[in-house]
């Protein structure tokens, strides 16, 4: 009888040991998938700033520049401010998702840097900074791939898949 009460507190040991190693691990999925939801909830923001963007710069010459000033600040700046606000705000809880958080917030900055340095070359009549904006407009948008690379290779460590839409 000594012997049973000795392997069943041997087995609920090793049970109590094991599951505090998954734990951690279902943690960490748990940050990474809720980070990503909370950032899917938002990312309609950003798409729609970068698409007005493009749109706006493929129809620039057919447009009054006050009125390619207030749309590139009513629809990218604005969109953009608050998709940094709303970013902001996302939670997480382990250090390699808040880098790669931060990268984000850097990525969208620049990106919104970007917007006002074309607002400030249009005013200015300097079409020759266009070029400028968009060397860093495609550095942004390499950066924002190597962020997805990375944020899909973290999470493929705990054996989550993320695809783009």
């Amino acid at each position: 009888m000594k012997n049973w009460k000795k392997l069943f507190i041997i087995a609920g040991i090793a049970f109590m040991v094991t599951g505090c190693g998954n734990k951690d691990e279902d943690t960490i999925k748990d940050d990474i998938i809720h980070y990503v939801e909370q950032t899917n909830e938002i990312a309609d923001l950003k798409n729609q700033a970068i698409i007005t963007y493009n749109d706006v710069c493929a129809d620039a010459e057919g447009m009054e520049k006050e009125e390619l000033l207030k749309c590139l600040q009513t629809e990218v700046i604005n969109k953009l401010e608050e998709y940094e606000m709303e970013l902001s705000e996302v939670t997480v809880n382990t250090q390699e998702l808040e880098e790669l958080k931060k990268t984000l917030q850097q990525i969208v900055s620049e990106q919104k840097q970007d917007v006002q340095a074309t607002m400030e070359a249009l005013e200015g009549y300097e079409p020759d900074v266009i070029d400028d904006i968009n060397l860093s407009i495609e550095e942004n948008k390499k950066a924002y791939e190597e962020y997805m690379t990375q944020l899909k290779d973290y999470a493929k460590k705990y054996s989550i898949h993320i695809t783009e839409e």
